[in-house]
């Protein structure tokens, strides 16, 4: 194959990609558009046969997300660009394909997913009403750690607690909450019957390392709570494992 060849192939692979790429884009849009309307109406009940496929589809585009290299600069960026269309797609291709009755329901749960992270958003407009600033104190705690700040402000609330030597933990409830993901395992676990995500920056190199976070999601009140763990140096010891955050999530409920 000469130079111009190559060219020639290399050009129609591109232009195959960038098709395909605007295409998926179209169809995200579509998808996200109709998912906006079935929103409007907060109280539907989602099937949890729904909510299970889709949390399982959204924990295997992570895992894949972690391990997948990028064989082309042109292929890569595309990715980037179209991934939240695309994982829109995959949610509520899910969701209509396996159940019709869902067309009448809608997500109250959405996962918003950009290069690096992922925001998790509840539709309903305002936490439950029993939520309290003592409801974010967990009864369990590693010794050493003590409450520096609880405050709250519109929907949001929070608990702030450090150690002499600086290591964090925070705890946040929102209907909204952005969340790094990037380097990270992300393990779809549950904390007292409710969907939670594990995600281990444990092994990551730089100013992330150390860094544990509890996700859980809780629908039917309207609120997505926040656990995180991070030491006060990237060299600093591991005080707090994924046991250890586990059974701190656990112990607010």
């Amino acid at each position: 194959m000469n130079r111009r060849e190559q060219l020639e192939e290399n050009y129609a692979d591109s232009l195959f990609t960038m098709l395909m790429d605007h295409v998926a884009e179209v169809q995200g849009n579509q998808a996200l558009e109709e998912n906006r309307r079935l929103r409007e109406d907060p109280d539907a009940e989602v099937p949890q046969e729904v909510r299970r496929a889709c949390l399982k589809a959204i924990n295997r585009a992570f895992r894949k997300k972690n391990t997948r290299t990028a064989g082309r600069t042109t292929v890569r960026i595309l990715k980037t660009v179209a991934l939240v269309a695309l994982l829109g797609i995959l949610i509520l291709s899910i969701a209509f394909a396996a159940f019709p009755e869902f067309r009448a329901g809608t997500l109250n749960m959405i996962m918003d997913t950009f290069h690096d992270g992922v925001t998790f958003e509840i539709s309903n407009t305002s936490p439950a009403d029993w939520t309290t600033l003592e409801d974010l104190q967990p009864a369990w705690i590693p010794d050493g750690y003590e409450l520096i700040e609880e405050n709250s402000l519109a929907h949001s609330s929070w608990v702030r607690y450090r150690t002499k030597n600086g290591d964090r933990l925070n705890i946040d409830l929102s209907p909204n909450i952005t969340v790094d993901t990037e380097d990270t395992e992300v393990e779809h676990i549950q904390i007292c019957g409710l969907p939670a995500f594990l995600i281990d920056q444990t092994n990551t190199t730089g100013d992330k390392r150390g860094i544990l976070k509890i996700i859980v999601v809780n629908e039917s009140q309207g609120y997505v709570l926040s656990v995180v763990s991070q030491p006060y140096a990237i060299n600093a010891p591991i005080l707090i494992d994924r046991e250890d955050i586990i059974r701190i999530a656990e112990s607010i409920f």
